[in-house]
Parts: structure tokens; C-alpha cells; sequence
């Protein structure tokens, strides 16, 4: 027979590993809803119409006006806030830059990603490239949903300079 003590006992404990849990889940579902509305105002302040977008990490976005052709980020974290707009018919191609380091400085320890940035190869009348970051260890301890949305965004642009260059061609064609 089971004791009313040990189920009391259980629930009690169980309550306390759970409750943390719920409120921690809670709160982020709320900084990334309070974030997605900063973003979405900021690209309307800048007369943009995202149709597409990921939010992630509280503080960093991205997403795509398409009828304007530009891509609209944003990174608010610590103080610090970062808006770009880059218009994608100046943009040659993209990729992802991870930057790691060593574990424990040795040359076959394990390495830790330090950085993850997309970085943008800008026109040739515009030499500059600019890289966009997706992940800082300096915010965030691991690594969870970046590499799947800056794989996601590099086709999206990529697919986005096909469209113009092809637009372009049959324009001057």
C-alpha cells in the first residue's frame, strides 16, 4: 500500500523541478513575443513590409521585404542595437563564417563555437562585404536553432540574387 506521506512527498518535489521549468519557458515565450514586436515596428519605421522573418535568442532578427527586394536585421542585445538594410540586388552571394576555438588551447581538444555570422560578398561597385551575426558565445551559451536559420536564410538569399539577376537580364534583354 502506498503511502499518503511519499505522494504527498512526490507531488512536493516534483512541483519544485516543474514550476522552474514552466516559469523559465514562460518568460522566454514572452521576451521573444516583446522582441518580435520591436523588430516588426523597427522595419515599419524603416517604410519596410516583412513578409518573411525568424526571431530568435530575444534579440536578433531577421527577415525579407520581398516587393522592395531587401533584407531587413536587427540585434538588440546588452545595449547594443544593430539595424541593416540591405538591398539584395547589391549582394553577389552569401555564406556562413563559424569561428571556433580550442577547448583548452591545445591543437586536438575539442573546439567551442565562439561566433556564427552570415556574411554577404556586396556588389563589386561596393567592395565592402557585411557580416551579420547569428550567434555570439559572449550572449549565449549553446548553440540550438542558428544553424538551421542561417542554412535557411542563405538560400533564401541566394535564391532571391537568382530571381534579380534574372529579372535584370530579361530587363535589359
Amino acid at each position: 500500500m502506498i503511502d499518503l506521506e511519499s505522494i504527498i512527498i512526490g507531488s512536493g518535489l516534483l512541483l519544485v523541478f516543474i514550476c522552474p521549468l514552466i516559469y523559465i519557458q514562460l518568460k522566454q515565450k514572452l521576451n521573444i513575443k516583446k522582441y518580435t514586436q520591436v523588430f516588426l515596428d523597427t522595419a515599419q519605421s524603416h517604410n519596410l513590409i516583412i513578409s518573411d522573418f525568424d526571431i530568435w535568442n530575444s534579440g536578433y532578427g531577421i527577415g525579407i521585404d520581398k516587393k522592395a527586394g531587401v533584407l531587413f536585421y536587427h540585434f538588440s542585445k546588452s545595449g547594443n542595437e544593430i539595424s541593416q538594410i540591405i538591398e539584395l540586388g547589391k549582394v553577389l552571394s552569401c555564406k556562413s563564417i563559424t569561428e571556433r576555438k580550442p577547448l583548452q588551447g591545445g591543437a586536438n581538444s575539442s573546439k567551442i563555437t565562439q561566433s556564427l555570422t552570415l556574411f554577404l560578398k556586396l556588389s563589386e561597385s561596393n567592395p565592402d562585404s557585411l557580416g551579420l551575426e547569428f550567434y555570439n558565445i559572449k550572449y549565449h551559451t549553446g548553440l540550438y536553432t542558428e544553424l538551421p536559420l542561417i542554412e535557411k536564410w542563405i538560400k533564401l538569399i541566394n535564391q532571391s540574387i537568382v530571381i534579380f539577376k534574372n529579372f535584370v537580364s530579361n530587363f535589359l534583354s
